[in-house]
């Protein structure tokens, strides 16, 4: 299912550095705002119709997008530093992700 611009979907972007094989952090802001519609597990689905669950954990007052099939993610879409995720929210922990990689602009 592809994001529809015409529906207003909070979103967030995370650019992958160093550990994002294990974790990425989402925002705070975002977690703030929207804490009511996020649970302990999150469905990420891409556009190609696949579909991953991941953990949403606290660490300290950190929220992060971790574990369950996160790495298996991370491979299948052979992220690399430097690529950016847009994580739009759906409804109840279910985000849809977008790629932007450097390979992706050229």
């Amino acid at each position: 299912m592809a994001v529809d611009p015409n529906n207003k979907h909070p979103s967030f972007s995370n650019l992958l550095e160093q550990g994002f094989i294990d974790k990425i952090r989402m925002p705070a802001a975002f977690v703030k705002e929207h804490k009511k519609m996020l649970a302990k597990t999150a469905l990420l689905k891409t556009d190609e119709g696949l579909y991953w669950e991941a953990k949403i954990v606290k660490v300290a007052s950190d929220y992060f997008v971790c574990e369950g099939d996160w790495p298996r993610f991370v491979l299948h879409h052979k992220l690399n530093v430097g690529d950016m995720l847009i994580f739009f929210l759906l409804d109840k922990s279910t985000f849809q992700v977008l790629r932007y990689s450097k390979k992706s602009l050229v």
